[in-house]
Parts: C-alpha cells; structure tokens; sequence
C-alpha cells in the first residue's frame, strides 16, 4: 500500500532486545565527560548527525539542520546524554523508558569507535529489558549487542516519499563564494 502512494525503502532498522534482563549495577555513573543534553546542544548534535549518518540517509531524513529537526520524533519521556570533547558534541545516548523496558539509541563520532564500548556499556548497567533501534549502518553497535547476547526480534524498512515543491516565481539570487 505505501508503494502504491509513492513510498519506497530506504534503509534498514533492527530491533535488537536483551534475552533476559539485565541487573542495574549501583551508582553505574555515565562515562566521562557526559552529561545530559540542553537546547543548546543542537547544533552541535546536528554536526555530530552530519558526520555519523551516510549521506544517501542525510538527503532522506534531512540535509539543513532545519529538516533534521523536523525529523527527530519525540518518543515520550526520553532523556538524553551527549559526550564533548572541546565543546563539541561526539557521541550522544538517548533512552525512552516504558515500565521496566528501556529503549536507547546511540550516535558516535565515526572517527572515535572507543566511544561505541563505552556508551553499550554504561546502557547496560542502568538494567531492566533493553531494546535498541539500530540502523543497518550503524554495525559497530549490532556487533556489541549481539556479543552480549542480543537477538533480532524485527526489522523495519524505513520508507520516504519524495515530494516535489513547485516554485512559485522562478528567479535569480546572488550569492557570494
């Protein structure tokens, strides 16, 4: 049906979950150098976003940092952690919670792997069922998830439609170099 109107596959998203629940280690503190997120790390997640994301999935999801807000769906209570390094942001954690089961995405900076372990890590240690949304590019935090045990329990084919805007009054602008 959504084919039918337009919509085509883009990428892929697995769910991985936890096969039994895991125990929250006390005073399980984030890793260094994290904190939680404010309105003022935008921008800075937005790079982050730039640089951790194919392009073929920026030009779906968003290229300006205007469609990339658009973009961001609010999951009910969601907290989330950003890690910086020289007040730039390069990896950020988010957590949505539903009872005992707590679901988190992940987004490091491509050129710093060390900070996948640690931020799979710490996710774990705060216990309870764990469900990860992973996109099929992002197999770093597949591989650590399956390590510890994970299992795939959906795939999701995250779909677009493309949607031409016609132009009103066609015209041209000068732009400086």
């Amino acid at each position: 049906l959504a084919r039918q109107v337009g919509f085509f596959p883009y990428y892929e998203e697995n769910l991985l979950e936890s096969s039994t629940p895991w125990e929250p280690q006390t005073g399980a503190m984030p890793p260094e150098n994290w904190s939680e997120a404010t309105p003022e790390d935008a921008f800075s997640l937005f790079q982050l976003y730039c640089a951790a994301t194919p392009q073929s999935v920026r030009a779906a999801v968003g290229m300006s940092f205007d469609q990339w807000q658009d973009s961001q769906e609010p999951l009910g209570h969601r907290q989330t952690w950003v890690s910086k390094d020289d007040g730039k942001v390069v990896a950020r954690l988010g957590l949505s919670r539903c009872g005992q089961v707590l679901g988190w995405e992940v987004l490091a900076d491509p050129n710093r792997p060390e900070l996948w372990e640690a931020l799979v890590g710490w996710a774990l240690n705060q216990g309870g069922t764990h469900r990860w949304l992973v996109p099929d590019y992002q197999e770093m935090v597949s591989r650590l998830l399956l390590r510890r045990q994970f299992r795939v329990v959906s795939s999701y084919s995250v779909m677009i439609k493309t949607v031409a805007a016609p132009v009103a009054r066609p015209g041209m602008v000068t732009v400086e170099a």
